[in-house]
């Protein structure tokens, strides 16, 4: 159904975009299993985790094998590039369009500047990328039962998720 790379650097919230979007769902019914690759004891190190919704049986995902990517670092959605199939849809938090991957839907948006305008913090980032990934998969992410999880187990992230939901819309 769906495999991905959500990928940054280490303290900009990569595993915890991770666990949320499993939590949401493993919580509507879909079948979740997760992988991470890091070196998160140093704060700013390269960081990716792997993630497939639906049947599958083993985490690893392979060159050309993502349908999506979730970056928080356009350097490291770049370096992370290979991993994403032709078509797959990356969400890049980035002031302008990156230049890599001329057969992927690329998505750019400042998601780091609208936390700190919004939010107050920059550790809202990965929420706005999720909610604007949710927003390009609302067959399987339901809006109305993504926001019921989202105040029930990461309550302090519902506004950021919703929000990035809108700007994935304008894209």
């Amino acid at each position: 159904m769906h495999k991905g790379i959500i990928c940054g650097r280490g303290g900009q919230g990569i595993i915890t975009v991770n666990r949320m979007l499993g939590e949401i769902a493993a919580r509507l019914g879909l079948k979740v299993i997760s992988a991470e690759t890091h070196g998160m004891a140093m704060r700013g190190g390269s960081v990716a985790t792997y993630i497939k919704i639906g049947d599958f049986s083993s985490p690893s995902i392979g060159d050309g094998e993502a349908d999506f990517m979730i970056a928080t670092d356009a350097g490291e959605a770049k370096r992370n590039a290979s991993g994403c199939a032709p078509g797959a849809l990356v969400i890049v938090d980035s002031q302008e369009k990156p230049s890599f991957g001329t057969d992927m839907k690329i998505i750019a948006i400042d998601a780091s500047r609208l936390a700190r305008e919004k939010f107050g913090s920059e550790i809202a980032s990965g929420s706005i990328l999720l909610g604007a990934f949710l927003a390009h998969n609302e067959k399987t992410f339901d809006r109305a039962k993504v926001n019921a999880i989202i105040k029930e187990i990461f309550p302090k992230a519902a506004a950021s998720v919703d929000f990035g939901y809108e700007e994935g819309h304008h894209e």
